[in-house]
């Protein structure tokens, strides 16, 4: 299955159909390797046996640690599957520069452009593609988004854990009210956020921005803006280039994921990437006018 297949949810009772069996076993700690998020998947058909280690690194990321009791270290994304990973392993793959915010000021000043449109020009660069395939990917990254704020302020039912759901609906009722202490923009902030948080929790499609945890946070933000300000969608685009810069930033030099560096890497990088993005998308806005 593709990585937004909405049927990944109900994986575990499909295997019943293609007659297949399973067992989880937990366990403290992984003896292969040192990380919070690991999974050891041991597949038998016959006689022949496949084992493989993997890690969540948050952020969309993961990566195989072990094949058959050998240690590798392939990188994985949502746009690169196993097979080509494991078919450019002996390629040495173009390392980005940019490794601190004063780094990325003094290249956007050098090159003319805004972070943005230096994330594009050096994902272009990474990934062999032209620009106009990568914003058209991008673009359908902000559809699954906005599908996903779409779902959760009609709906108001509990996830599967219990826990969560129906805020999201109660919110946009009382924001709609006009009587929102906040405003507008904080208050559909707030709405369109705790509705991608629910549709999460559901098992819906998100985006993971930079993680499953914290996926709320910008879409929350960038369909404010189009909802108070009518900032095109051709701009939120662009804006989620200038969240990728910064949370790529981020990443290099501290933690995004919840497992590794608790739930402030998650919140607290979204909001960062967030913030960001709102000041270099206010600032088009006015270098238009």
């Amino acid at each position: 299955m593709d990585t937004d297949d909405s049927r990944i949810k109900h994986s575990i009772e499909m295997t019943l159909q293609y007659g297949l069996s399973y067992e989880f076993q937990l366990e403290d700690s992984c003896p292969y390797l040192e990380h919070p998020n690991t999974t050891i998947v041991t597949v038998k058909r016959g006689n022949c046996v496949a084992k493989v280690g993997g890690a969540s690194l948050g952020g969309g990321l993961s990566k195989i640690f072990m094949i058959n009791e050998e240690m590798v270290d392939i990188r994985l994304s949502a746009d690169v599957d196993f097979y080509s990973s494991c078919e450019s392993l002996s390629v040495e793959s173009i390392m980005m520069k940019i490794q601190s915010m004063t780094e990325l000021v003094q290249v956007c000043e050098s090159e003319g452009k805004t972070i943005g449109e230096i994330m594009l020009m050096m994902e272009a660069k990474n990934s062999g593609k032209g620009e106009e395939t990568i914003i058209g990917m991008m673009e359908e990254r902000l559809i699954k988004m906005k599908e996903a704020v779409d779902r959760g302020i009609k709906d108001g039912s509990t996830a599967p854990s219990g826990i969560s759901g129906g805020d999201a609906v109660r919110m946009y009722g009382y924001v709609n009210q006009g009587k929102s202490l906040s405003g507008h923009y904080i208050s559909n902030a707030m709405t369109f956020s705790l509705a991608t948080s629910e549709s999460n929790a559901r098992m819906g499609v998100i985006v993971a921005t930079p993680t499953a945890g914290a996926a709320g946070i910008l879409p929350g933000v960038l369909f404010s803006l189009h909802k108070n300000d009518g900032t095109p969608y051709k701009d939120l685009v662009m804006g989620l280039f200038t969240a990728s810069m910064l949370g790529y930033v981020i990443a290099n030099g501290s933690f995004i994921s919840g497992a590794a560096g608790g739930c402030q890497a998650e919140v607290g990088s979204a909001t960062a990437m967030a913030a960001g993005t709102i000041v270099e998308l206010k600032e088009e806005l006015l270098n238009r006018q």
